[in-house]
């Protein structure tokens, strides 16, 4: 398992400041991230967007470079990727475009 540490700036792929092409949504909704099953810390989704998400977890986390995140607004377990880390934000992209996104997208806010 490839981990990376959280506290730490740096970027596993594409710059997190850059343009996205879509809209994100602000939000504050509460999540879980898990490896094989196993529950790595609880954190927050703080924005959403097509196919990402902004990530408050604790300091010092360590996390797989692949994951699942649970949160009630997904019908289930999601894979998701680590994209960017800055301090205790992560970005991570989803790989897949989910319904539910796109539904708190076209309303402008999620829940």
């Amino acid at each position: 398992m490839t981990v990376t540490n959280v506290g730490v700036r740096h970027n596993a792929g594409r710059h997190h400041d850059r343009q996205r092409a879509g809209k994100r949504a602000n939000c504050n909704v509460a999540a879980s991230i898990k490896y094989n099953g196993l529950l790595i810390c609880t954190c927050r989704i703080r924005d959403i967007s097509d196919g990402g998400l902004r990530l408050s977890v604790p300091s010092e986390t360590r996390l797989p470079n692949e994951f699942e995140i649970e949160a009630e607004i997904f019908e289930g377990p999601v894979k998701a990727y680590t994209i960017w880390v800055s301090d205790n934000q992560v970005g991570v992209s989803l790989g897949v475009s989910w319904p539910q996104i796109r539904q708190f997208l076209r309303l402008g806010r999620a829940a």
